[in-house]
């Protein structure tokens, strides 16, 4: 073939011409000529000179390339199958260099670009070379060591690889990168500032961030999404942020912890935001949040989840909640986690403790968990301040206090299938305080010790509570457990289950007329009503049974026509009227 024809191939691309080249010089090639006999040999030589005619019919392909041959008819003595497995093997072979050449223009080692692993030189522009050097989609890996930097900033999506180290820098054979003082940026930053574009595809592993307790913040992620990948990114010791997510899309975040971060009060250690509320789908598997005094803030965001993962405070004493779900944040749910948090003694009364949780918004949802205090003194740990639609299922609640209400609800939410455990000693007896609209059934309370006759297990702080079908266990001693406070009207009761007589206790006075109030015994025990405490005198009450066996009490504060006690029969009404605080039947 006559090098002036050369250039008509360059429609081919690199490896096809680079093929046909080398083809012609194994043509002079003795394993060639062994290969093929002399009339194949001859025949193979004129092939060439007819591909000069059929030029433009040839395409990069080996086996358009013998399609061409075999349409030469006048070729009957060609020994296709050994012309074929040659084009084909041959081919193969440039396009696999082709594909090594190009795998290693995607992979970079830091150690190549000047970075020091041992910890001694400022290795910032050394890593942001090799950043700079990588195409999209380019891998940069980190050998074990500990690199100094000040701040580096990726633009595109790269899969940044390290040496997993543990959760601190006495772990040896990891990757470290450690923060120096000489910048206030975030020690990591990923955003694409050239157009404001997603980044797509971004995954970092297998590293730890060193804060070294300076004021700056260890990771911001901006605008990056679509199948990112963090996993087992360990981060601590940074005054702010441990973490940054603002606008992120379809992120899954895998092991991990984050430790001593968040100190300043001000900043969270993981801080989900959203200028657009756009940040969506973020799935968080397995991570590990440990002694940050605040450690999640939940600014904005929908369809965040926390799965198997551990909130662990029990070293530190805020001031305000650790965990704030604001009211911006459409869905969020805790599943299969655990919560751990220092008892109220820490904080000197119970009720200056913030609650571990603070929500704000709709539609949280807190399932299967397991909430611990360090001691049996217990601990407070969610409270609903404003929004509705909590949903709070199948959770175990180790040693709430019992000294303040452990779980506030809002508005029209459920507390269902849960088990609290309080150790009462000679306390009151607190557990779930309520607004109006709200749900609690089918929960276990065990008790553990004597408690005093001032407390309300559940207290209806509204209208329109549903308790229901809810269980007391254990081996309190006391007579009388108080577990309502009926400050409004058109609540529904059932029993506790009960061994012991119980009161339901009347709070606060109500301006309202009448009020009508449900009661419901059970096949274990009879609902037995003793006190209607603190309403004013002239307050008028209706008690209905909605089965067979609720009991009212004749005593010193109910004075019943028969002057005995009374077993009321389903959907029987009982009418008492407060006058010099004692209950008169009507």
């Amino acid at each position: 073939m006559k090098l002036r024809y050369i250039h008509k191939l360059k429609f081919f691309g690199e490896d096809s011409m680079k093929f046909l080249l080398i083809s012609i010089i194994f043509l002079s090639n003795s394993w060639f000529t062994d290969t093929f006999n002399a009339q194949e040999y001859h025949i193979f030589k004129g092939f060439y000179h007819r591909l000069e005619v059929n030029i433009d019919k040839v395409h990069n392909s080996s086996f358009n390339l013998i399609e061409i041959i075999e349409q030469e008819d006048h070729f009957p003595n060609l020994n296709f199958a050994v012309l074929k497995d040659f084009f084909t093997s041959f081919i193969d072979r440039f396009k696999g260099d082709s594909r090594q050449e190009q795998k290693e223009k995607y992979k970079a080692n830091v150690l190549e670009y000047g970075a020091d692993p041992d910890g001694v030189k400022d290795s910032t522009q050394a890593i942001q070379k090799a950043i700079y050097s990588l195409p999209e989609g380019g891998e940069l890996y980190f050998p074990a060591g500990t690199y100094l930097v000040s701040s580096i900033h990726i633009d595109k999506p790269l899969s940044i690889i390290g040496v997993h180290v543990g959760q601190d820098t006495s772990s040896k054979g990891g990757t470290i990168i450690k923060a120096l003082k000489s910048s206030s940026k975030p020690l990591i930053v990923i955003r694409n500032k050239k157009d404001n574009k997603f980044i797509n595809g971004f995954s970092i592993s297998n590293l730890l961030l060193e804060g070294d307790g300076l004021d700056k913040s260890g990771i911001e992620f901006y605008q990056v999404g679509w199948d990112a990948q963090i996993e087992n990114l360990n981060i601590q010791n940074f005054k702010r942020q441990a973490i940054i997510m603002k606008d992120l899309m379809d992120v899954v975040w895998t092991g991990g912890r984050i430790k001593n971060s968040g100190t300043d009060g001000k900043y969270a250690a993981i801080e989900l935001n959203s200028a657009s509320n756009v940040t969506n789908a973020i799935h968080v598997f397995g991570l590990h949040v440990e002694n940050c005094e605040f450690m999640l803030k939940a600014n904005a965001g929908r369809q965040i989840q926390f799965v198997a993962s551990k909130f662990e405070l029990n070293n530190k004493y805020p001031k305000q909640s650790p965990i704030q779900i604001t009211s911006e944040v459409k869905e969020i749910l805790f599943t299969g986690s655990q919560f751990h948090y220092a008892d109220t003694s820490k904080w000197g009364e119970a009720e200056n403790q913030p609650h571990m949780i603070k929500i704000e918004n709709r539609w949280t949802n807190i399932k299967d968990c397991t909430f611990t205090s360090r001691t049996q003194i217990g601990a407070k740990f969610i409270h609903q301040t404003q929004g509705s639609g909590l949903l709070l299922e199948g959770n175990q609640f180790h040693w709430l206090s019992a000294d303040d209400y452990s779980i506030v609800l809002n508005e029209n939410s459920a507390f269902t299938g849960n088990k609290m455990m309080i150790e009462v000693g000679n306390r009151k007896l607190y557990a779930v305080k309520m607004g109006s609209g709200n749900k609690i059934n089918d929960n276990i309370l065990e008790l553990n010790g004597i408690g005093t006759n001032n407390g309300q297990v559940f207290y209806s702080g509204g209208t329109n509570n549903e308790v229901k079908a809810n269980r007391l266990i254990g081996t309190a001693s006391h007579n009388i457990v108080e577990f309502f406070a009926l400050d409004y009207d058109n609540n529904v009761f059932e029993s506790y289950n009960a061994y012991k007589p119980q009161v339901l206790k009347k709070g606060k006075s109500h301006p309202s007329t009448a009020g009508k109030y449900v009661f419901k015994a059970t096949d274990i025990s009879t609902q037995v009503i003793m006190d209607f405490n603190h309403a004013h005198n002239g307050k008028t009450i209706t008690i209905m049974a909605e089965n067979d066996g609720v009991m009212i009490q004749n005593n010193d504060n109910i004075k019943l026509k028969s002057g005995k006690d009374r077993k009321l029969k389903q959907n029987e009404v009982l009418r008492l009227t407060r006058i010099d605080s004692v209950w008169y039947e009507n």
